[in-house]
């Protein structure tokens, strides 16, 4: 972290501003980036659920279709 700090353009402009600025909203990206993150883990598993039952239900459907005729 602090090699980061210390390579950091705005450091050596002198343009402190707009570090604070990047330092104060961090913690507020790193919220919204976890809560992304735990949506997309959501998705991803209705999408696995969904996948599944389409497949069950075509297989269904066929051992249905093979009985009917």
């Amino acid at each position: 972290m602090f090699d980061q700090f210390a390579e950091d353009h705005r450091v050596v402009t002198t343009d402190v501003r707009e570090m604070s600025v990047d330092l104060m909203t961090a913690p507020l990206k790193d919220e919204e980036k976890d809560r992304l993150e735990c949506i997309k883990r959501d998705l991803d598993l209705e999408r696995k659920k969904f996948t599944e039952a389409a497949v069950r239900l075509g297989k269904e459907k066929a051992a249905l279709e093979v009985c009917l005729s």
